[in-house]
């Protein structure tokens, strides 16, 4: 009110009053807020074809739907900014809702060249499928508007690394010029990190009074320090980092005077009230089936992958007792190594590909147990599908490797936004062994796999033109639909692709391939394990 604005500031999923995984009679978070939930909801959504940004979406256009029935607002000049998620959300409602007029999405816009070589992971509402391979990148969203205006505000320190924000304010720039409307587009850098610095709040708001209300004069870009030009004068200066909130300092109420609702917390006021889960459950259980699945998991699994000759290279061989062992390695496709472990009791036993999260380090971890399944099966290949064992990814980040923010979890979600997923790519690999498998041996391979393997070998065995002679699995996800139905759920973003529950039916196939499939053990939506036999 104090720069001439009615102002709403909405909480957006898992911020504010509105974490969807509370605890009402605690009170205390069952997941985590913010970004976590994000990816708990996030994971949901992607297996059943969507991505949880439409619901950012939906509730910011209905922001804008209760701020025109305000009297005091004025529908035809609305504005809309935001810092980092704000960003994005600021940026999704600039593309969808054209009652925007002016548009400031700040912390967030930099460009997909530059944020993918960082290594760095997105939340699940920022990755949106195909949207690398459709050409989906961040100045689309500057200038979904134009030339209606549109400021950038970046900092220079931050993780949405600065090269690309100038990258895509290039671009954007050039936008606005065809529309010959270049004063409608504006870039400011503050010094600092991460954040909604007092510069950009203090720009946004002269924006949005120029734009919006008439006041003041044509405002030119502010880059207080260009930090690729004047890299060294940056680096010395200690007070980087720090900036004063000149004209902006103002003391905060306490949190209680600012709650809407009674509690604090929407759904401890209101615990049945429906959330994300809700509308992704009833999503996935209205959603047709699809007409040829096995046909559309082929596509999924093959895809346009080029088929690399197996030359296949020993590494080391040897004996330990009774078993005889050699290490083997390949290429699937061009560039993609993989390899694996031959551990033979019996030479002439018919061959068994063993799929283990550990890949061939179980070897390292578990000799005993490797020693007894070769003399139980005759004759092992451990196999390392891309990124396990052996030819395990480099980590690209500090984050633990397979967990939230990881660097698998990275891996994955850029191959989701090139409409392809780590799930499908492994698959293929494990069905180029089968193929090496049968082909060295002359024989009918079996197959065993452990946890998260399971589905991805049992989407390659559906994928192969040849037969599996067995099939066992361990500790196998039951169903995928379970995991869209359990609220607290088993999060295993290592089978996170896009609908892939609709593509990969599990009691589907195991009921394919019942005569020769065994189920030792298998675990529900939530990752809790049951014993079985089949």
């Amino acid at each position: 009110m104090r720069a001439g604005f009615v102002v709403l500031a909405m909480d957006p999923l898992g911020q504010g009053e509105r974490m969807q995984y509370v605890d009402p009679q605690t009170g205390q978070l069952v997941v985590n807020w913010g970004t976590t939930e994000h990816s708990h909801a996030g994971l949901q959504c992607t297996l059943t074809g969507a991505n949880i940004a439409r619901y950012f979406v939906h509730d910011a256009v209905r922001a804008v739907d209760y701020l025109c029935t305000r009297q005091e607002v004025d529908p035809n000049r609305i504005g809309v900014t935001g810092n980092s998620g704000g960003g994005t959300q600021t940026s999704y409602l600039l593309m969808v809702d054209q009652r925007i007029k002016v548009g400031v999405p700040c912390t967030y816009i930099t460009s997909r060249e530059h944020y993918l070589q960082t290594g760095q992971a997105h939340d699940a509402e920022q990755n949106l499928y195909g949207a690398v391979s459709e050409g989906i990148n961040y100045d689309d969203f500057v200038t979904a508007i134009a030339p209606n205006p549109v400021m950038i505000g970046a900092v220079a320190s931050d993780f949405f690394v600065i090269e690309g924000t100038l990258q895509s304010a290039k671009r954007a720039r050039h936008v606005y010029q065809l529309y010959q409307r270049p004063e409608n587009f504006r870039l400011v850098v503050a010094p600092g990190i991460h954040r909604y610095a007092s510069l950009l709040r203090r720009e946004a708001v002269k924006w949005f009074q120029y734009h919006l209300m008439g006041i003041g004069s044509q405002l030119e870009d502010v880059i207080v320090t260009d930090p690729l030009e004047h890299w060294e004068t940056i680096t010395s200066q200690r007070d980087f980092t720090e900036e004063q909130d000149e004209g902006f300092a103002l003391e905060p109420l306490p949190d209680q005077e600012l709650w809407c609702t009674e509690s604090g917390q929407v759904y401890i006021d209101q615990p049945k009230a429906p959330k994300v889960f809700h509308f992704n459950r009833e999503a996935s259980q209205s959603a047709p089936p699809l007409t040829n699945p096995r046909e559309v998991l082929r596509q999924a699994v093959l895809g346009e992958r080029v088929r690399n000759p197996l030359w296949v290279r020993c590494l080391d061989s040897g004996r330990e007792g009774d078993l005889e062992w050699h290490q083997v390695f390949f290429f699937t496709e061009p560039g993609i190594a993989v390899s694996g472990i031959w551990v033979t009791a019996d030479a002439k036993a018919a061959p068994w590909l063993v799929l283990s999260e550990e890949g061939t380090e179980v070897l390292a971890t578990n000799p005993a147990g490797i020693a007894d399944l070769a003399r139980e099966k005759g004759r092992l290949f451990l196999f390392d599908v891309r990124g396990i064992g052996a030819v395990k990814q480099r980590p690209i980040n500090p984050r633990d490797y397979s967990g939230l923010y990881g660097t698998e979890f990275v891996l994955n979600y850029n191959a989701i936004m090139l409409k392809d997923s780590l799930v499908w790519m492994r698959a293929y690999d494990v069905l180029r062994a089968l193929e090496y498998v049968q082909g060295v041996t002359g024989q009918s391979p079996s197959l065993v796999a452990y946890d998260w393997l399971g589905p991805i070998a049992l989407a390659a065995v559906a994928a192969w033109d040849n037969t599996v002679a067995q099939m066992e699995y361990h500790r196998l996800l039951a169903d995928l639909t379970s995991v869209i139905d359990t609220e607290l759920h088993l999060c295993e973003h290592r089978l996170e692709a896009f609908d892939l529950a609709r593509i990969l039916d599990i009691p589907g196939l195991l009921a394919q391939y019942r005569d020769s499939v065994t189920v030792k053990s298998s675990v529900d939506g939530r990752g809790r394990l049951r014993t079985s036999a089949s």
